[in-house]
């Protein structure tokens, strides 16, 4: 009797309901070894340091100020108007707009890494933000360490860097960082 199939050994033989635990922790770790990567260049959480200063010329006209929104968190969200990421999250960003007041959450835009001022104004138009958009420039984006897009930034109340990401933030993930921020 010649029986040609053998009986799996090893991680494989696991049942399914020990087996996912592991996989997803593993996942887990994966994404957040990736994340620390991605951020190890960014400016750090300090609850005790200043962001830097962020002012300059606004695309709607006037200036801003970002000292001028301290009182209430502030989301900073760096953005290229050809980097497809920062275009899939637009409408999250306006959805976050939408759902606070002005008073409880201040949010500006910072286009960096555009060709004309029209490119960042067709940017704005295609997603329908209301959101300020600030234009930046490379002095900017070397003092608030911008080496990629979508760079997000949640400032406190005071100005402090309260969490900082890279790439893709779920709505979700941006709401809990600032309840997080709210709280402190």
């Amino acid at each position: 009797m010649n029986n040609t199939e053998q009986t799996p050994r090893g991680y494989a033989s696991w049942p399914r309901w020990l087996r996912w635990p592991l996989e997803l922790s593993g996942f887990v770790l994966v994404f957040l070894l990736v994340q620390h990567w991605q951020t190890r260049d960014m400016l750090p959480v300090d609850p005790q340091q200043a962001a830097p200063p962020l002012r300059g010329m606004l695309l709607e006209g006037g200036e801003l100020d970002i000292s001028s929104l301290r009182g209430h968190p502030t989301l900073v969200y760096f953005f290229a108007p050809w980097c497809k990421v920062c275009a899939f999250s637009a409408s999250s960003l306006q959805g976050l707009r939408d759902s606070y007041e002005e008073n409880e959450l201040g949010m500006v835009m910072v286009a960096l890494s555009y060709d004309t001022v029209g490119a960042v104004q067709e940017f704005r138009d295609e997603h329908q933000l209301t959101i300020p958009v600030l234009l930046g420039n490379q002095q900017i984006a070397a003092s608030w360490s911008i080496y990629g897009y979508p760079t997000y930034y949640l400032l406190d109340s005071e100005g402090h860097v309260a969490s900082r990401d890279f790439g893709v933030s779920t709505t979700p993930g941006l709401r809990y960082r600032i309840f997080r921020a709210q709280a402190d």
